[in-house]
């Protein structure tokens, strides 16, 4: 199959100079007739690439909307859109007193920042595959009270249940130290000390739960 036209040599020769120092042609001295038949599978190469990325992007909206409906089914019992998914998360971020997810996103980021954000899973005893955490977390909506008092106010739960488990233990230490004195009334003595200490420990931290429970009361 010949070409409609044929270059010149001095055509050639301006063509070959122009294609040494290019990328798309291999840093080649082409001729005209090799750099039209490079442009041709070049021009190919971007229309298939154009094309793949837009099957990419397609499937990757059909997989986004296929995550939101199932997702919005297992929370709400009914398959949404994206939009509309993203919509009732809104909704239900503004009645916890934010302006949309995302600002609600910002700010727990912000308190993880801060050291404020805490996880109460890590806090939770696992077993036989059920978790069963402390009394103190249990069906408590810090959310109800906004960003700052619920941190606050789980701070505190977090640290009245800390204070009473190590009064707990120290409690545990003086009866040892009591029970295996071997004669030694220092032993029996400090057992007592500690004990003492430990029973106010337990004493304030119950204090303290009941107080916070009141103002939780109150708050909500």
């Amino acid at each position: 199959m010949s070409n409609v036209y044929a270059a010149t040599p001095v055509e050639d020769a301006e063509c070959k100079k122009f294609s040494q120092g290019l990328a798309e042609y291999g840093n080649k001295e082409l001729t005209c007739d090799e750099i039209a038949k490079a442009d041709a599978v070049n021009a190919k190469a971007a229309t298939d690439k154009a094309a793949a990325d837009a099957k990419t992007a397609a499937d990757a909206v059909a997989t986004e909307e296929y995550a939101c409906k199932s997702a919005s089914k297992d929370r709400f019992g009914e398959e949404l859109s994206c939009a509309k998914y993203l919509l009732k998360l809104d909704g239900i971020c503004k009645s916890e007193g934010y302006k949309n997810c995302a600002e609600k996103a910002t700010a727990e980021k912000n308190l993880r920042g801060t050291g404020f954000k805490l996880n109460l899973d890590a806090l939770t005893l696992t077993s036989g595959g059920q978790k069963s955490g402390s009394a103190i977390f249990q069906n408590k909506d810090y959310a109800q009270y906004g960003v700052i008092v619920g941190t606050i106010l789980r701070v505190i739960d977090i640290l009245i249940m800390l204070i009473g488990s190590l009064a707990m233990l120290t409690l545990v230490i003086a009866g040892i130290f009591m029970i295996a004195n071997h004669g030694d009334e220092a032993w029996v003595t400090k057992g007592k000390t500690m004990m003492l200490y430990s029973i106010l420990g337990i004493l304030v931290a119950l204090l303290s739960f009941a107080i916070v429970n009141v103002i939780q009361s109150a708050l909500a």
